[in-house]
């Protein structure tokens, strides 16, 4: 694979946030390196996870080798001035806490702390000025000074002195932020020591079309489920005819497999059929989505889920992709995922001058579209998801390079804050953690079932909780709404090339969409908007 590379707008904003947010950082080393048997969660909007995973170690080592100056540090000042050692270290914790995203959180326990902490500062300034106090009363007085009562004493020097570590850490970082990650430049990714079959595993099992899931979300990776839809139709029942007897009944068949083939190329005309070029969706794409629990049971030993060397596989071939299109009982579910991303061309005027250069909004949205027949019944099921953009705070690439050193400078103290006080205070506790990780190990063959699934996707981890603008908003809900639209004309054609009743698909149809109606006959009454009611008057 080329070290050489020009980065996705998502993949440059999670990379940095490795070297940004520790929290995510060490999220995604446990996800990916935690567990060398869990499978990997697809990566959407262009991400590639290895190369977020490669900034992550990294990261990572720099990190310790800080960690471990700042440990060093705090063994030499206990070890020569102990009691004033203690009394600072005790007096920064409820800063250090106040960082944690748990304590900024719990409104109570954040009150607390900043009472403790003011209690702290009251405290070391009401002893200061003591000390200053004592002093002018002695210099004035004549008397000889004690050195007892000094200020400067090894406890206050040498946590000064990590203290000085950890800032120019981060002016560090940033400094290489500004100049690492220029859009559209090619960046060279830095390669770390992972274990070679767990490397390729990462960059090939992020875009494999089977995701297995370790916790409750089938579609982990996708992000936030926005809207969710469902239609059932009967296969056997004749569209109405005024020769026909009542309640004509007839056994039709489908085939799955065609039926996903007609509704993918309707889906896809969105793209590539389109006659104006300016009114295609270039970003859609189609693909298979295979999806089963992440826990698999090893009775024999093995499973068919499993590769050679004992990871899960992230691919099934045509053949088993098809059968699992018509099992839709089984244990594994097929689902034809439609994936559009907000990356706006240019808009270029007649005159050919340029009006707009291209943007990303940042955000994906994908349908997810399982069609399943049963018991001569068919049966339409739509996900709608909405992948919220990266973290603001990551986007901050994109202002270091215009800045001056000195403002750059100014970035990093604006970020690091109290976060310094934590990242003096847990050195070495962070130490103490990655030895038991590095250590730690994983044997599936002593248990009956183990747990293989993905936890997170690399995506995910570095998300918003929600949409940043509003213009992301109306962009999920006009997406949502063109897909939907189509797959429903697509089921409806096709159904009716094959002279089945389509008029209770259209019933519920309205019920999903208010007043959807797209051709035919609908009889009875109609209402649409929320909370909307109709009822049929008896004919005068």
């Amino acid at each position: 694979m080329s070290a050489s590379t020009v980065l996705s707008n998502s993949t440059r904003y999670l990379s940095a946030g490795a070297y940004i947010d520790a929290e995510f950082r060490d999220a995604v080393i446990d996800e990916l390196l935690g567990d060398r048997y869990r499978a990997v969660a697809p990566s959407h909007g262009r991400t590639d996870a290895r190369t977020v995973l490669m900034h992550c170690l990294r990261a990572r080592r720099v990190t310790l080798i800080r960690d471990g100056v700042i440990t060093l540090l705090l063994v030499l000042a206990l070890g020569l001035d102990i009691g004033t050692t203690l009394g600072l270290l005790i007096g920064i914790v409820p800063l250090a806490l106040l960082s944690r995203r748990t304590a900024r959180g719990n409104p109570v326990l954040r009150a607390l702390l900043i009472i403790w902490a003011a209690l702290v500062v009251f405290g070391f300034i009401a002893q200061l000025m003591i000390i200053l106090l004592y002093q002018a009363v002695v210099t004035g007085m004549g008397l000889p000074q004690t050195t007892s009562v000094g200020v400067v004493r090894p406890g206050y020097v040498l946590l000064l002195l990590a203290l000085i570590v950890a800032v120019s850490y981060w002016v560090f970082q940033y400094i290489q932020l500004s100049t690492t990650f220029d859009f559209g430049r090619p960046h060279t990714v830095p390669q770390e020591s992972i274990p070679a079959e767990r490397d390729w595993y990462i960059d090939q099992a992020q875009r494999g079309n089977l995701a297995l899931y370790g916790g409750e979300d089938p579609f982990i990776g996708a992000g936030q489920p926005h809207q969710t839809w469902s239609i059932v139709v009967e296969l056997d029942r004749r569209p109405p005819n005024p020769g026909a007897a009542a309640g004509e009944r007839r056994n039709a068949t489908i085939d799955p497999i065609e039926l996903h083939a007609f509704i993918r190329e309707r889906l896809e005309q969105m793209r590539i059929g389109v006659l104006n070029e300016r009114e295609s969706i270039a970003k859609l794409t189609v693909s298979d989505h295979l999806t089963a629990p992440g826990t698999l049971h090893l009775g024999m030993g093995t499973h068919p889920l499993l590769g050679p060397a004992g990871m899960p596989i992230f691919s099934l071939d045509p053949m088993a992709v098809d059968a699992v299109k018509q099992n839709p009982q089984g244990a594994m579910r097929y689902y034809q995922r439609v994936t559009v991303g907000t990356e706006g061309p240019p808009i270029i005027s007649s005159a050919g001058a340029l009006v707009v250069p291209a943007s990303d909004r940042e955000i994906d949205i994908s349908a997810f579209i399982h069609l399943a027949v049963e018991g001569r019944m068919m049966y339409t099921q739509c996900l709608i998801t909405a992948l919220p953009p990266c973290r603001r705070s990551f986007h901050v690439i994109d202002v270091l390079p215009a800045l001056s050193p000195v403002a750059v400078v100014g970035k990093a103290l604006a970020a690091l804050r109290l976060r310094l006080f934590e990242e003096v205070l847990f050195a070495p506790v962070r130490l103490v953690k990655m030895v038991f990780e590095q250590n730690r190990q994983q044997r599936p063959g002593r248990f009956l079932a183990y747990p293989f699934g993905a936890r997170a996707s690399v995506r995910e981890l570095g998300a918003e909780s929600e949409p940043t603008s509003f213009m992301q908003v109306l962009d999920i809900d006009k997406y949502s709404k063109l897909i939907s639209q189509r797959l429903n004309e697509a089921v409806l054609d096709y159904l009716e090339a094959r002279d089945i009743d389509t008029t209770s698909y259209r019933q519920q149809a309205i019920v999903n969409y208010g007043a959807w109606v797209s051709g035919g006959t609908v009889n009875g009454p109609i209402a649409a908007g929320h909370q909307a009611q109709a009822t049929q008057q008896g004919a005068s």
